[in-house]
């Protein structure tokens, strides 16, 4: 008869043996790995290890991966789509399919062996909003390259933002600057991982999330914060999995309540069916007790202003509908600024 003691002596003999070889060589604060364990029988106790980190922000505090989003920030997108956001009342996150960096993910992953299959799986799980911090005085004058590649060739508007609740308190939420290299600690902890494989059981580390947050030097004139959504859980592989399997009961039709776990939906952008989306909701007049409630554990943010581009067709026009939409959509007056960018 199968003797679970086998079993439980096994996790903390890896346990102990993984904080030693693999995950010294990880910075102290982000060693907070809950590893599962695979492949439970009477001959092989253990065949696989997963190691997977926290979905609570506040253990990546002090951490590179941490930042207190406390300034005014940008997020550069046409007129239309600027209308469209406030009529939902929500900023779209879509996953890294959607980005135009073609090395997305993969190229920070390349010391840790992915291979293409798996990227795509992570890239399909990772979902993100781009955004540039601007001073309190709102001048834009040195985000020439943004208007240029983002703000629809100076036609488009910049969203001026801020986030109004502690970043403390999110659960798969995460923000913070964009590193443009690799973290020091890629090569030791990969090759420690590789070290370990040759004669433990497989132990993989699930750390896209961690490894979003790196780009190539090429990428270093954006100078990007990210806002990050891990959905791994809602996820299996590269494709969304039925939200009762995920929360309950869940309708389609979320209420505020079972928001916390976001509906992903499926881009309209036909030519990738890889693409998917998760909608944030922004901060409105007279938010209730419920959606406060949700927002204990996600972003809240408040839409401060808008930025028309400098050739914007008709400056007047728009200024006019975004302050008219804002004040119909979110109940409140919002700054409007016109782009020193010529």
């Amino acid at each position: 008869m199968y003797d679970d003691s086998i079993y439980t002596r096994s996790q903390k003999e890896y346990q102990d043996k993984l904080d030693i070889e693999v995950l010294s060589h990880l910075p102290e604060v982000i060693r907070k790995f809950s590893l599962r364990y695979f492949g439970v029988s009477e001959d092989k106790p253990i065949t696989k290890i997963e190691g997977i980190l926290p979905c609570e922000n506040e253990h990546f505090f002090s951490s590179e991966y941490f930042d207190i989003p406390n300034e005014f920030y940008v997020h550069f997108t046409s007129e239309e789509c600027a209308y469209s956001i406030i009529k939902s009342g929500n900023f779209r996150m879509y996953n890294l399919h959607n980005s135009n960096d073609d090395n997305e993910l993969s190229g920070a992953s390349r010391q840790f062996d992915y291979g293409e299959k798996q990227i795509n799986i992570l890239k399909s799980q990772i979902f993100t909003l781009s955004a540039i911090r601007i001073n309190n005085q709102i001048d834009d004058t040195e985000l020439e390259h943004h208007w240029d590649v983002y703000g629809d060739k100076k036609k488009g508007v910049a969203i001026v933002f801020r986030f109004l609740n502690n970043p403390i308190t999110w659960k798969n939420y995460h923000f913070a600057k964009i590193k443009y290299e690799s973290a020091i600690w890629f090569e030791a902890f990969a090759k420690a991982i590789h070290k370990w494989n040759k004669s433990n059981p497989f132990y993989y580390a699930h750390i896209p999330k961690l490894l979003s947050f790196h780009k190539s030097k090429d990428w270093h004139i954006e100078q990007e914060y990210r806002l990050l959504y891990n959905g791994y859980y809602n996820f299996k592989e590269n494709k969304p999995k039925p939200l009762n399997s995920i929360k309950g009961n869940v309708p389609v039709d979320l209420s505020w309540e079972e928001k916390e776990v976001p509906l992903i939906k499926h881009s309209p952008k036909e030519f990738n069916k890889e693409i998917y989306f998760l909608e944030l909701p922004l901060n409105k007049i007279n938010l209730s007790n419920i959606e406060l409630n949700y927002f204990d554990s996600s972003p809240l943010i408040d839409v401060v202003g808008f930025i028309i581009g400098s050739k914007n067709g008709d400056n007047e026009k728009c200024s006019n509908k975004l302050s008219l939409l804002t004040q119909k959509h979110l109940g409140y007056n919002v700054n409007l600024y016109k782009s020193k960018v010529t």
